[in-house]
């Protein structure tokens, strides 16, 4: 089925759903329901599994675009985003093509959407919409996991941003209020244990986050544009080999102090999962909504 942009005939990917997140997706008339949800209040574990492709140096992300605009992140190139770029990189979606459906699984809780839309893109025509609804209670979270995860030591992922809609309560510790999670890497090694680096973004603050399953070990404070001013290229990066990890806006390291935990020290290749959307909005909290595009993912 065509996907049409948002303003025209409305494609929505998941909204309001309950189930099972394996579960298959079903299609009804033009609208793309998924029966595919896992509520999980804060840390969401993925099934990872795949083969690796080629990939990146660990070295700082270098972007074409300029600080700030969505105009100086849209692409120059008239045949699209991935057309132009997506042959340098281990995997790209622009979100464009009718593919899209079999490159992600959506997961959204009750109160989220996914869409794709044409109101805020970065590269015509057609960009991600995600939005979690207000909470007070359980997560809500409107996301889109990587179907693929290859092998790999390095894992890089850039994409462009504009959020929204926010809460625009300021974090400060013990309030309670966490903002969203716009992107994580997922590594799971033997045994099944998991370990994670995710984004955390407040209206005020944003930070990088490691977890050995679910226990955080560590936490690092990132300089990235947040609240009204999110709205370029973002980037989150590791390397098992060097130790080191990061986050980027428009090219630049935001996270320079970042090192990882002894657990992902201690760990070898791993099966790689990427998770881009609205992870998770921990209550309590005002609705959040993203626009992300332009997704370019590298592994090693």
């Amino acid at each position: 089925m065509a996907l049409a942009a948002r303003s025209q005939r409305a494609v929505r990917l998941a909204e309001s759903v309950a189930g099972v997140y394996n579960q298959p997706m079903r299609i009804v008339r033009n609208t793309l329901v998924v029966a595919s949800v896992s509520l999980v209040a804060c840390s969401l574990v993925t099934d990872l599994s795949g083969v690796a492709p080629a990939a990146p140096d660990g070295s700082t992300v270098d972007s074409s675009t300029d600080a700030g605009s969505a105009d100086a992140a849209r692409s120059s190139c008239d045949a699209g985003f991935c057309a132009c770029r997506g042959d340098a990189h281990s995997f790209c979606d622009d979100f464009d093509d009718n593919a899209a459906l079999a490159r992600w699984k959506p997961a959204v809780s009750p109160g989220g959407q996914l869409f794709f839309d044409d109101s805020g893109t970065f590269s015509r025509p057609n960009a991600l919409l995600a939005s979690a609804g207000a909470t007070d209670g359980a997560a809500s979270f409107s996301f889109l996991d990587r179907i693929n995860r290859p092998l790999a030591t390095r894992v890089r992922v850039e994409f462009a941003m504009k959020v929204e809609k926010f809460d625009p309560a300021a974090f400060s510790p013990g309030t309670g209020i966490h903002g969203f999670s716009p992107v994580s890497i997922k590594l799971r090694g033997p045994g099944g244990a998991m370990l994670i680096l995710r984004m955390n973004m407040y209206s005020n603050a944003a930070d990088l986050e490691q977890l050995a399953g679910t226990i955080a070990v560590a936490n690092t404070p990132a300089g990235l544009p947040t609240g009204a001013a999110a709205n370029g290229r973002y980037g989150i990066w590791l390397d098992l080999p060097t130790q080191r990890c990061g986050a980027t806006f428009n090219g630049v390291e935001s996270a320079p102090l970042c090192q990882l935990a002894q657990a992902f020290q201690d760990a070898g290749v791993r099966d790689t999962g990427v998770v881009l959307g609205i992870e998770f909005l921990r209550a309590p909290s005002l609705p959040w909504s993203v626009h992300i595009d332009d997704v370019l993912i590298d592994y090693d």
